[in-house]
């Protein structure tokens, strides 16, 4: 009886250690609001909601708030979808991002974004997490 206990053991501790082996890294949570940086020149503010809204803002007016949605898609990885209005010239924007946290507190992204009037530009960005 000794040895089965004994072999259940070993092949559990096998299994977590197969397990961790193949694992990206701790889980990361992506709830909670950011700052983003396009380059060193645009910022903007991101607040992934719990349950898979978000809402996001810049400083420079020309658009509507940001309305979307995001999934986690791996370990420490996530997408997301939204959309705005463009004020100036009142077509729909449409962003899809994929990201990637480093660790809890930090994002690298790349957004494809799609505007109705103009066309379509690809960006690369980074985000820290909010603290108190």
């Amino acid at each position: 009886m000794r040895t089965i206990i004994k072999s259940l053991l070993c092949l559990a501790l096998l299994m977590a250690l197969i397990g961790t082996a193949n694992a990206e890294g701790p889980p990361t949570n992506l709830i909670g609001s950011w700052q983003c940086k396009v380059g060193d020149d645009v910022v903007f503010l991101v607040n992934f909601n719990q349950g898979g809204t978000l809402t996001a803002s810049g400083p420079d007016l020309t658009t509507s708030v940001y309305y979307g949605a995001w999934k986690r898609t791996g370990l420490n990885t996530f997408e997301s979808k939204d959309f705005a209005f463009s004020i100036d010239t009142e077509c729909i924007l449409e962003t899809d991002t994929s990201m990637t946290m480093s660790d809890n507190d930090n994002i690298d992204a790349v957004a494809t974004n799609s505007d109705s009037c103009s066309g379509t530009e690809v960006v690369s960005f980074t985000c820290t997490r909010t603290k108190i």
